[in-house]
């Protein structure tokens, strides 16, 4: 019977995330402020928009 701590092996390489790497940018805005402003709220997001490289 197999214990359940053996780690399953996958087919598939695991890839290592470099040190860098940050999902998302840090806040350019407290989200008290965010959420008191609608024009804030606009310039945060197009900004996060363009520091990911996606379209808005």
């Amino acid at each position: 019977m197999a214990s359940c701590s053996t780690l399953k092996q996958s087919p598939l390489p695991m890839k290592e995330t470099p040190l860098n790497y940050h999902p998302y940018p840090p806040p350019l805005a407290r989200y008290e402020d965010v959420v008191a402003c609608p024009r804030l709220f606009m310039d945060t997001l197009e900004k996060l928009y363009a520091t990911m490289r996606t379209k808005f």
